[in-house]
């Protein structure tokens, strides 16, 4: 991650970020639809970092500088797997469509497998918005769950 945070590329991309009153939970579903479309283990601390910032954020004094870090770790992250290309919308949509998995039935696999993440995931949350919580749950029955 620091190789790619020296290249122009990610200068380029990191002024780009226009700071807004959504801009932290933009942040938060870009950074889940980077761990959808990759399934890869760097991605996934984008979204736990996003987690934990929202978790800290009411204790920081300057929210836009925050913003801006938050934005450059999730950027030299997406960068530093390849900068893959992320899925669209209906293929988003498309698989949370197919995930017909019972959140207490993800849950309790998770606790058994001790997967913190799918867990958490699979119940409700109030800080990401109903429109969200399934790709959580999605995410979470795919980690948890068989593939059958």
């Amino acid at each position: 991650m620091r190789d790619v945070a020296q290249s122009e590329l990610f200068d380029a991309a990191v002024s780009s970020l226009e700071i807004t009153d959504d801009t932290d939970q933009k942040l938060a579903q870009a950074a889940l639809v980077l761990y959808v479309s990759t399934d890869d283990f760097t991605a996934l601390h984008g979204v736990t970092g996003s987690e934990a910032i929202s978790s800290i954020r009411p204790w920081i004094d300057d929210d836009e500088l925050l913003s801006r870090f938050a934005f450059q770790a999730l950027t030299a992250a997406y960068l530093s797997i390849g900068a893959p290309p992320l899925w669209s919308k209906d293929r988003l949509d498309q698989f949370d469509g197919f995930n017909e998995s019972d959140p207490l039935e993800v849950a309790s696999i998770a606790a058994f497998n001790n997967d913190e993440q799918s867990r958490n995931w699979s119940t409700p949350r109030g800080d990401c918005g109903e429109n969200k919580r399934p790709l959580y749950l999605a995410v979470a029955a795919r980690r948890a769950l068989p593939i059958s």
